[in-house]
């Protein structure tokens, strides 16, 4: 006995147009970059002075001023500005009494050597990215000064190569 399949020309027609479909694929690269430059930071530091000195020369305790870098950071430098006290812009650095308008004059030093205002000052290199001075500050407070609390505020810059 045999069997005849008769399969009707549209599906027979609708199968052979099938296409089997095949996956291709590409690569390529995603290049990741990243440049860092170095950075470095100036930590803030504060002067005082003894008190009940009248008359002669005194000196501030140190205060030590650190710059920290990123790992593999040249040396900066730190520049200490003129103050916000100082007469026209230019030194003698003064400090200014918090209730009136008396002055006393100061001077920074690191060391034995005067800080000049707005050079480059050297910094000790401590081997871990970090960088540090001491700085003392000097005055003589006249025996006619009026009795009060005496400040100023000096700005310090860091400069450093990228």
């Amino acid at each position: 006995m045999s069997v005849r399949l008769s399969i009707p020309l549209g599906i027979f027609a609708a199968i052979a147009s099938v296409q089997i479909g095949f996956a291709d694929t590409d690569t390529n690269t995603l290049t990741v970059n990243l440049n860092v430059v170095q950075t470095c930071t100036v930590g803030a530091g504060t002067l005082s002075f003894p008190t009940d000195t009248f008359g002669t020369a005194i000196e501030s305790e140190p205060a030590t001023i650190t710059v920290t870098c990123n790992a593999g950071s040249t040396a900066p430098t730190i520049t200490i500005g003129v103050g916000s006290n100082a007469l026209a812009g230019v030194v003698p650095r003064r400090m200014k009494l918090s209730t009136g308008a008396e002055f006393i004059p100061y001077s920074l030093t690191s060391g034995a050597t005067a800080i000049v205002t707005n050079t480059g000052m050297p910094l000790t290199d401590n081997l871990d990215s970090t960088y540090s001075a001491a700085i003392f500050a000097t005055t003589t407070v006249p025996d006619t000064a009026t009795i009060g609390s005496y400040s100023d505020s000096v700005v310090m810059t860091v400069t450093y190569t990228n």
